[in-house]
């Protein structure tokens, strides 16, 4: 598919990891046939500290990216920088709503806070093939889709920028 696609949703707060983000429909058909591969939202790293330390920063562009939300808070993947260009804060409260933006033609996936549609994280991504919507939950927890914001305000958000 062509263009940009934003969704929102939000993570229950007593969900104890959620992964979210996109992927392409090639490595979801890996991870739907080899779970136990690293990069798979659903392969438990836990070290049992859940610091979401484990997560890491793979290639500059891949087919996925995702981050991990869950006990209030959202990792960024290791090795990464937050959209201020920071590398010390890879912890960040939980949004109350969660927005993703996939920018197909460029190449680049944004995680929003849904409500002030700041932008949290930006990324790379190869999107070659079809991208979907990823979301993993490990233990327990709830995902709630909301309804698309629309292209206008997304707009009006990058001219401000």
């Amino acid at each position: 598919s062509r263009g940009k696609h934003f969704w929102a949703f939000r993570v229950e707060p007593y969900s104890y990891m959620v992964k979210v983000g996109v992927a392409s429909d090639t490595k979801l058909q890996e991870w739907f046939h080899n779970p136990r591969d690293t990069s798979s939202p659903r392969y438990d790293h836990d070290s049992g500290h859940d610091s979401g330390s484990e997560d890491t920063c793979y290639d500059l562009s891949q087919p996925f990216t995702l981050v991990t939300i869950g006990m209030g808070k959202l990792v960024i993947p290791k090795g990464s920088t937050t959209a201020a260009g920071d590398y010390t804060s890879r912890v960040l409260p939980m949004p109350p709503r969660i927005g993703i933006c996939l920018d197909y033609d460029k190449g680049m996936v944004y995680f929003y806070d849904a409500d002030d549609m700041k932008c949290l994280y930006e990324r790379q991504v190869d999107c070659t093939g079809t991208m979907y919507p990823s979301f993993g939950l490990m233990g327990s927890g709830a995902v709630h889709l909301e309804e698309c914001i629309t292209a206008k305000r997304l707009a009006y958000t990058e001219e401000v920028q």
